[in-house]
């Protein structure tokens, strides 16, 4: 089933508004590890597991209909790629804020495995 309309412009705005979802999801669960909520960085890690999964399968068709969004340029490939880089800068700063957190669990889990 695929994501994105055959309708160029209307399939644009489609990528534009699920990597804007994404941005948020990412945003989201950033600022439940910056709160130390457990419950609520897991929710927010689920919420951002389903949003990621529909963006990386609407990725694909785009990356397939490549030239066909380029020839249509304009305003909304421009919009479109001002939202990617915002997605791509948030999901650094994610990355880089999980990685501690990550390297604890793990050294907290084989701390406990070897007791």
């Amino acid at each position: 089933m695929s994501i994105l309309p055959d309708d160029t412009k209307t399939a644009l705005e489609t990528m534009i508004s699920l990597t804007k979802e994404a941005l948020a999801a990412y945003e989201n669960e950033t600022n439940a590890m910056a709160l130390g909520s457990g419950v609520d960085f897991l929710e927010t890690t689920q919420a951002k597991q389903s949003t990621s999964v529909t963006y990386q399968k609407a990725a694909q068709e785009f990356l397939a209909r490549q030239e066909e969004f380029k020839s249509h340029g304009g305003p909304l490939l421009q919009e479109l790629l001002e939202a990617q880089k915002a997605l791509g800068a948030c999901a650094r700063t994610n990355m880089a804020i999980l990685e501690p957190v990550v390297e604890k669990l793990q050294d907290n889990h084989k701390s406990s495995v070897s007791k």
